[in-house]
C-alpha cells in the first residue's frame, strides 16, 4: 500500500465503519469460506476497523489472532474500539514486513491485498507466514469494481486514467500460480449497492479512505469542474427506475495453502 493511501486510511478511520456495506458482506463470505479445522494462531492482513476481526474473534475465541493494517489511524480506532476482544494482538505492520514468530495456521484478508501493489511481494510474505499445510483465503476486489464509475471517468476525461487497474481473474490467478502458494480455488462474485446519486457515492468512498492511492489517482488530480461532470454523466447513464444509481464490485474469493 502507497503512503498516500495509507494516510488516506487513517484518517477514515472515524468514518470508515458507517460506510463499509461491501466490506462487511466480503466480511461474511469469507466467514463461509474458513477451513474446516479451527486455527490456533491468525494473521489477519489489512484488518481495518476490525469488521473481519470481531466475526474471527467469535468464532475461534481460543485461537489468538493477530491484525494488522498499513494505516495506523485504523490500528488506533481498532485499539480504542474493540478492547473487548482479549484474543486479539493490533500491530500497526503491512505484509511486506511482517516477521512471524511462529508460523500461522491460517492468514486471511478481508478486501484488502488488491491495494498491495506487487501483489507478488505480499504473496510471498503470505507463503512465509504459514506453516505447512496452513491455509490462505482473502477477497479482492478485481476487475470491473465500480465499472459505471470508471466508464463515467473514462468518457468525460479518456486522457486521465488511473495509474493503476484491479487485477483481472486471469492476472490474479497467474500472480497466484507464480507465488509458492498452491491454488485451491478462487470463486468470483458480483455484489451492488445502491446510493441516491454518484455524488454520493464518492461522499461514501471518501468516507472510506477509497479515493487516495493509484488505483484512483491518474497523472493529476480532477478539477471540481470534471467531477461535476463526472457525477452528472454517471447520474444519467446508469439511473435505475427507483431513481437510485448502482455501484458494482467484482471481488474473488481465494483460496489456496501452503504445500
Amino acid at each position: 500500500m502507497s503512503a498516500s493511501t495509507s494516510t488516506q486510511f487513517s484518517r477514515a478511520a472515524d468514518s470508515y465503519n458507517d460506510e463499509a456495506i461491501i466490506q462487511r458482506q466480503t466480511a461474511e463470505l469469507l466467514m463461509t469460506a474458513l477451513p474446516a479445522t479451527h486455527p490456533t494462531h491468525t494473521l489477519e492482513i489489512g484488518c481495518g476497523t476490525g469488521l473481519l476481526t470481531r466475526l474471527l474473534a467469535k468464532q475461534f475465541p481460543e485461537g489468538i489472532i493477530t491484525a494488522i493494517d498499513s494505516a495506523p489511524g485504523m490500528i488506533s480506532y481498532c485499539d480504542n474500539t474493540h478492547q473487548d476482544l482479549t484474543n486479539v494482538d493490533w500491530q500497526f505492520c503491512s505484509i511486506e514486513n511482517w516477521s512471524p514468530l511462529s508460523p500461522n495456521d491460517l492468514t486471511i484478508s478481508n478486501a484488502a491485498l488488491h491495494w498491495a501493489l506487487p501483489l507478488n511481494t505480499a504473496l510471498s510474505a503470505i507463503h512465509g507466514s504459514l506453516h505447512p499445510g496452513g491455509q490462505f483465503r482473502a477477497v479482492l476486489m478485481i476487475a470491473g469494481t465500480l465499472n459505471e464509475l470508471h466508464t463515467s471517468r473514462t468518457v468525460v476525461v479518456p486522457k486521465l486514467p488511473p495509474q493503476e487497474t484491479f487485477h483481472t481473474t486471469d492476472s490474479l490467478t497467474a500472480a497466484l500460480n507464480s507465488s509458492p502458494l498452491e491454488i485451491l480455488s478462487i470463486d468470483t462474485h458480483t455484489l451492488v449497492s445502491e446510493f441516491a446519486s454518484a455524488r454520493e457515492l464518492l461522499r461514501s468512498l471518501r468516507a472510506q479512505g477509497l479515493t487516495g492511492g493509484p488505483l484512483s489517482h491518474g497523472d493529476r488530480l480532477l478539477t471540481r469542474g470534471e467531477l461535476e461532470e463526472i457525477t452528472a454523466y454517471y447520474d444519467r447513464t446508469y439511473a435505475l427506475p427507483n431513481g437510485n444509481i448502482p455501484a458494482t464490485y467484482e471481488v474473488a474469493l481465494v483460496a489456496a495453502t501452503r504445500s
